[in-house]
């Protein structure tokens, strides 16, 4: 009987040490066949880059983001780093985001986030200002763009900027729609001019809300009655002063 235990053990010993070197075995040849497998997909002339395709870009030409990008047609699919193309792409002041794929056997998939310019601030080189207040060089594109300019704008004025866009968010954005000019001076002071009426609106400092809140209850006033003025002074709390009251012609 003991001796019936033993031959028992003894097997299944035998049994697990077998089967510790089949997957041993199994493991050391899946290595070794990756590694073959890697060699042989990547070498060149095999699964060129046929096919790429941009997704995403809305300023941004096609040419400008493969350029940003630096992947090109014919070098290796498999050879190819998505993570460092989507690091490239990052790099760049207009993209926020990127993402890119491969697919078998040619084809090279680009997904970007462009970064959307909401102000322009005229200079020698324009450059455009999103809502959080980043400013990225305009790469020629200014004249395609209709934005409120933004004069007498220090660079660190974005707390500023970004306040302004809370006020203005993009479902009801005020600004792009009315403004000509937003001036921010040294001291964080707004001075918005209204392109449709004509009025020269002194906001002042942070904080907003409230201002806004009487900017437009003004305007539904104005809009009402017919009446126009060339000044507007929120800047003061709980009040908007009107002066010099322009002529309005009616039809």
């Amino acid at each position: 009987m003991k001796r019936g235990r033993k031959r028992r053990a003894t097997n299944s010993g035998m049994r697990r040490g077998l089967s510790g070197l089949l997957l041993l075995g199994a493991v050391t040849v899946a290595v070794y066949g990756g590694e073959r497998a890697r060699t042989w997909v990547t070498a060149d002339g095999r699964f060129p880059v046929e096919e790429i395709r941009v997704h995403g870009n809305r300023l941004l030409l096609e040419g400008e983001v493969l350029a940003l990008a630096f992947v090109d047609r014919g070098e290796n699919l498999f050879a190819l780093s998505p993570e460092a193309v989507e690091k490239r792409l990052e790099e760049s002041d207009w993209i926020v985001g990127a993402s890119v794929s491969r697919r078998p056997p040619g084809t090279v998939i680009i997904r970007i986030e462009e970064r959307r310019p909401w102000l322009l601030e005229p200079r020698e080189e324009s450059v455009l200002v999103d809502r959080n207040g980043f400013c990225f060089a305009a790469m020629g594109k200014a004249d395609r763009l209709d934005l409120p300019l933004l004069v007498d704008f220090s660079e660190d004025a974005g707390a500023v900027i970004r306040a302004l866009a809370e006020v203005s968010p993009p479902e009801n954005d005020w600004i792009s729609k009315w403004c000509a000019e937003i001036s921010v001076a040294p001291d964080g002071g707004v001075t918005l001019s209204d392109m449709h009426r004509g009025t020269r609106i002194e906001l002042g400092t942070m904080p907003f809300a409230g201002k806004v809140e009487r900017l437009l209850a003004v305007y539904q006033q104005w809009d009402a009655t017919g009446q126009r003025y060339a000044e507007l002074d929120l800047r003061y709390e709980g009040q908007a002063i009107a002066r010099n009251p322009m002529a309005v012609s009616r039809r």
